[in-house]
């Protein structure tokens, strides 16, 4: 690994124009840059990958000033007019045994529970409640009832 320093003073403050890395960095045995960051991980299989090796629990924090009133924290995803965006919940058996997914093909969310999608708001607005009969109750939208 090779860091060239084009110009700054590095430290606990550094400033500087650009730092050039060939290879990988590894910083504490914890970052690894290589088109890809990997905390925790020697192998990252996405852009970022967060690993907690112990077994723990895992969090990633998003925080704004908690002392200003109406500070606010976002995440925002942005995908192509016909891609997805997509939320997975996964566990030792399957990456994305739940899951919520934007269409913007169709302009429609929806929510995948065990494997099997579940519920979906259409482009109307409307909510479609899957089961194994697959009801929708799209049809008794604005009656204020619904009946089975």
């Amino acid at each position: 690994m090779t860091i060239k320093q084009l110009g700054g003073v590095f430290g606990r403050n550094p400033t500087f124009n650009d730092v050039e890395v060939d290879n990988n960095l590894v910083v504490d045995n914890n970052l690894i840059v290589n088109n890809r960051i990997g905390v925790e991980t020697s192998s990252p299989d996405e852009l970022v990958h967060l690993y907690e090796p112990s077994g723990g629990d895992l969090a990633l924090k998003i925080q704004s000033s908690p002392t200003a009133a109406y500070s606010s924290t976002r995440i925002k995803m942005k995908a192509g007019n016909l891609g997805v965006n997509e939320i997975y919940f996964g566990d030792a058996s399957s990456d994305d045994v739940a899951k919520i997914r934007y269409e913007h093909s169709a302009n429609a969310m929806a929510f995948k529970v065990n494997g099997q999608e579940a519920l979906r708001i259409n482009s109307s607005g409307n909510l479609v409640v899957l089961s194994g009969k697959g009801i929708d109750f799209s049809a008794t939208a604005g009656t204020g009832t619904s009946e089975l």
